[in-house]
């Protein structure tokens, strides 16, 4: 077919359009770093619930679990520490490892332990409690109480024991959480795990222990019993330690005051019980030295 029968029509015919490279180039891009921003977001996210606006997101969509309560033989695999062990591990630990370590620390424990890498760290000992105080909205954890303690065998340590409960069990707390009482825990019956450790400006270190058993106690002041709780939320933005620098400074002033006052009224006691059992023995030397001849008179005689 001749081709010069069609030229009228293309040069009627519409331009062909050219391809805009430029901007392809900038979409692809664009949706190459939402892509990847997305990937990162969601790595952020999922992989660190233990900060504060990642933990909320994650509540929003329902991808955290609440804390389970565990029983002793079914507890995550552990290492028991005593405090000269607890103490010595986080002293070492520089600036940079301790708030690795503490990350990891609250991230098992919001996780409930799942796939954990190495030991759960656990503590046994002996510990004086310092001050104990109702737990509050502006706290990590909402309900209960907290204790600030102090390892008997070892001063340098402390430990904030948290007794998460419920609102209506706190009262019965009070009556047994008294400064003074001494808290004993065994790995027979305890699973107070560490979620927190603190360096002190001082040296000390202070770490912060939760019961995984959430059990039940006694109360030592009247009858009753009281039962712990997993916390329904944590308050993350609140921070850590939950006993900040002041409060914990004003706890532990009131505890040697406390502590100079008990010390000094077991003195006054001590010495009325010596001077009960020693009136006796007081008044029979008084009377033998009433009825007994002095010197002076027999040697007048003699003279």
């Amino acid at each position: 077919m001749d081709q010069r029968l069609f030229q009228h029509e293309e040069l009627y015919a519409r331009p062909r359009s050219r391809i805009n490279y430029f901007a392809w180039t900038v979409a692809i891009l664009l949706l190459t770093g939402l892509t990847l921003a997305a990937w990162l977001g969601s790595f952020y996210i999922f992989d660190q619930p233990e900060r504060p606006d990642s933990y909320r997101i994650l509540q929003r969509l329902h991808k955290i679990e609440l804390p389970k309560r565990f029983e002793l033989t079914a507890a995550p695999a552990g290492e028991f520490l005593n405090a000269k062990q607890l103490y010595d591990r986080y002293v070492e630990m520089g600036s940079a490892e301790l708030a690795k370590t503490n990350a990891e620390l609250a991230r098992n424990y919001i996780r409930n332990y799942f796939q954990v890498r190495g030991l759960v760290p656990y503590v046994i000992g002996q510990f004086a409690i310092m001050e104990a105080r109702e737990l509050e909205p502006n706290d990590v954890f909402t309900s209960g109480m907290v204790a600030l303690t102090n390892a008997v065998d070892r001063g340098e340590l402390l430990m904030e024991h948290v007794y998460p409960a419920e609102t209506a069990t706190v009262p019965l707390m009070k009556q047994t959480l008294s400064v003074g009482l001494e808290i004993k825990l065994e790995r027979t019956h305890d699973l107070s795990a560490v979620i927190h450790a603190e360096r002190l400006v001082d040296g000390r270190i202070m770490i912060t222990a939760i019961p995984l058993l959430y059990g039940t106690y006694t109360v030592t002041r009247g009858p009753g019993t009281f039962r712990l709780a997993p916390p329904l939320n944590l308050n993350l933005a609140a921070g850590w330690p939950l006993l900040k620098e002041q409060p914990r400074r004003k706890a532990e002033l009131h505890s040697r005051c406390t502590a100079d006052q008990r010390a000094r009224e077991a003195r006054c006691r001590s010495r009325r019980v010596w001077r009960r059992a020693a009136r006796p023995h007081l008044r029979r030397m008084n009377w033998c030295a009433l009825n007994r001849p002095s010197r002076s008179k027999h040697r007048f005689k003699l003279r």
